[in-house]
């Protein structure tokens, strides 16, 4: 398996959305697909989106009628692009009362991380796009070079100074982040963070910073947080992660030394777990996984796959799912 193939298998990028990258230059057609039949509208209110409770979880999409209706509770529309001869928007409400309006017994808002491994992988995507989309928006209210106010333009793609000897165009930023499985003697590193729902463990992850490589910043972050240094990286997968607005870049490595020293303080514990130790947690209920969201979850089901003769997705299905994570 390549490593695009891998990359679809995450949560969050499965997506057959042709982005219409031409077309947000055009305000006059932009705006005639918003008001055409085939349009189709995600609804959010803050971090949190409109869904049908019923059968199952699924996004509400309104058609334009509805959301003309909603007009003057709407504070941005952001255009996503086309798929199957429908055109999709991501729409967000500004009040409460709209807020209230739109949801019933039927219908309310949810977040993403509460719901996206139960979505379809196409309405996940969807969605995790256009909430990094409105998380850039939010926090770019304002020039950065200026000060001034700015306003969204070319389908929500670009936020332009309205400061008329400025007119600098911002553009939506996505932060590279690496996620790395560490491996010595078949045995993989673990770590928690104190912030994290109790017993749930992960592996190793932090941002890339200024002037170094991803993989100058793989081995950093492992030493930084562990004391462990590595040898070989090896390229997993990527996933876009919208909280608020990162890309993950996974790795697996090998460690070259054992003794494990939190330097920096950031996680609660750090530790060594084999295949066996996994299980033994597991059963015992004194060790989760991370959410199978997370491109964590596929990089520790990696390694286990590799080095046990029954899947971890066959050891889940033995246990209560619900206390896996």
């Amino acid at each position: 398996m390549d490593e695009l193939q891998r990359s679809l298998l995450n949560v969050f990028t499965y997506s057959d959305l042709d982005r219409k990258v031409k077309q947000r230059k055009e305000e006059d057609r932009l705006t005639t697909l918003q008001a055409n039949p085939s349009a189709r509208f995600l609804v959010f209110f803050g971090n949190q989106f409109l869904v049908a409770k019923k059968p199952r979880t699924k996004p509400c999409f309104f058609h334009a009628h509805e959301i003309d209706e909603l007009a003057s509770d709407i504070t941005n529309i952001v255009f996503l692009g086309s798929r199957k001869s429908k055109h999709y928007f991501a729409a967000e409400l500004g009040s409460t009362q709209a807020a209230d309006q739109v949801a019933d017994d039927e219908r309310g808002f949810t977040g993403l991380r509460e719901c996206g491994r139960n979505l379809k992988a196409h309405n996940a995507s969807l969605l995790s796009y256009a909430k990094a989309m409105f998380n850039w928006h939010w926090t770019h209210q304002y020039c950065g070079l200026c000060g001034s106010d700015t306003y969204s333009v070319q389908g929500g793609h670009v936020r332009r100074c309205a400061n008329e000897k400025c007119e600098k165009n911002h553009f939506p930023r996505t932060d590279p982040a690496i996620i790395v499985s560490v491996v010595r003697d078949g045995k993989c590193l673990f770590g928690r963070q104190k912030s994290w729902p109790p017993k749930r463990f992960s592996v190793i992850a932090g941002f890339v910073e200024p002037g170094e490589s991803i993989e100058q910043a793989v081995a950093r972050e492992v030493l930084e947080e562990t004391n462990i240094e590595i040898g070989q990286i090896y390229y997993h997968s990527s996933q876009p992660w919208p909280f608020p607005g990162s890309i993950m870049l996974g790795f697996s490595a090998t460690a070259t030394s054992e003794a494990i020293n939190l330097n920096d303080g950031e996680l609660q514990e750090a530790h060594w777990r084999s295949i066996d130790e996994v299980v033994s947690g597991l059963e015992q209920d004194d060790f989760r996984l991370p959410t199978p969201l997370s491109i964590a979850y596929r990089l520790v089901e990696d390694w286990f796959n590799s080095y046990s003769n029954e899947t971890l997705a066959n050891v889940i299905k033995r246990l209560d799912a619900d206390r896996i994570w």
